[in-house]
């Protein structure tokens, strides 16, 4: 009996261990670029990091990967090249890329992103618009976008081609071209939002899957000055 119960204590405890052991890793970011992100996992920056070429990302994501990725700026900035004046910087802050259905979810919090093209570029491999191929539980909370302006027209946010159920919430957007542009509806829901001097504050785009109705509540917007 006493066997029993010691062998069945050495199981559950090579099974918790089992568990811990592929839990997501966590990782620094100490420059830029860092790409790709292609394990899951807890990825924090450890000081404002600053992204200094024209064209690429900052920090790439792989889209549909087994467990959760967390993007914790932590309080620090991304900075890129683009700006005033005005150039044809097409470079992204952070680039999520990958086709669907996603197994699991992607959060980018707790920061500033300021002077790309693009402050966050979400882009669904999902060409033939396949129902259930789609990207989706892309979290954007708490992040503070800025100066997203380029001669093509900057965009603080794109959810491209077929991301759905995904949100962005309790942000910040300033002096830019576009707030949000999505182009695919598809559930997304937009809330405690604040525009502030930005030319459009959202571009909703004809695109795949958008049975469900995009939802915005609860945000601030102020006029463009000029």
């Amino acid at each position: 009996m006493i066997r029993s119960t010691t062998l069945l204590l050495m199981a559950a405890l090579s099974l918790i261990m089992s568990a811990i052991a592929t839990q997501a890793a966590n990782f620094k970011i100490a420059s830029l670029p860092f790409s790709p992100i292609t394990v899951p996992g807890t990825y924090v920056a450890v000081s404002d990091l600053s992204y200094t070429a024209q064209t690429g990302a900052a920090i790439t994501i792989s889209a549909n990967l087994s467990g959760p990725v967390v993007l914790n700026l932590k309080g620090h900035t991304l900075t890129g090249s683009a700006g005033i004046p005005l150039t044809n910087n097409s470079s992204d802050g952070v680039f999520i890329n990958g086709s669907g259905p996603s197994l699991s979810t992607i959060t980018i919090e707790n920061g500033t992103i300021t002077n790309f093209d693009a402050g966050i570029f979400v882009n669904c491999n999902n060409a033939s618009g396949v129902v259930g191929n789609a990207l989706s539980g892309i979290d954007i909370n708490h992040i503070a976008f800025s100066f997203a302006l380029s001669i093509g027209g900057g965009v603080d946010v794109v959810f491209a081609n077929d991301v759905v159920s995904s949100t962005i919430r309790n942000c910040i957007f300033t002096e830019s071209d576009v707030g949000i542009q999505s182009q695919s509806a598809g559930g997304n829901r937009f809330t405690n939002n604040t525009f502030s001097n930005v030319s459009e504050f959202l571009l909703l785009l004809l695109g795949q899957n958008i049975s469900s109705p995009v939802v915005l509540d609860d945000s601030r917007f102020e006029a463009p000055t000029n």
